[in-house]
């Protein structure tokens, strides 16, 4: 799906896996691609199980970008700017109702 918040762009995906297992390994993979990034690249923001969130310099342009992990779903979010850490939380539980 596209989100837009105040003409920022956006993109929200949800994959769905076999069983947890899988679902876990694909999201341990991405969120490890993401911090092996340097600082001028990604920022952390917060991380714990089946949830992490960073902001990412793409081309000069910072987003915000999480994954969250219930059961066989990982769902992703990517939207321009630099939201808190409650902000993004708040889109990862749209994203899921």
């Amino acid at each position: 799906g596209l989100l837009e918040r105040d003409g920022a762009p956006g993109v929200a995906l949800a994959f769905g896996f076999s069983d947890d297992a899988e679902a876990e390994q694909f999201q341990r993979a991405w969120i490890e691609q993401m911090t092996a990034c340097d600082e001028d690249t990604v920022k952390q923001v917060t991380s714990e199980t089946d949830y992490w969130a960073g902001h990412r310099n793409i081309d000069g342009t910072w987003w915000t970008e999480s994954s969250v992990r219930a059961g066989q779903q990982v769902s992703f979010i990517a939207v321009q700017g630099q939201l808190s850490d409650a902000e993004t939380r708040a889109l990862a539980e749209a994203q899921r109702d």
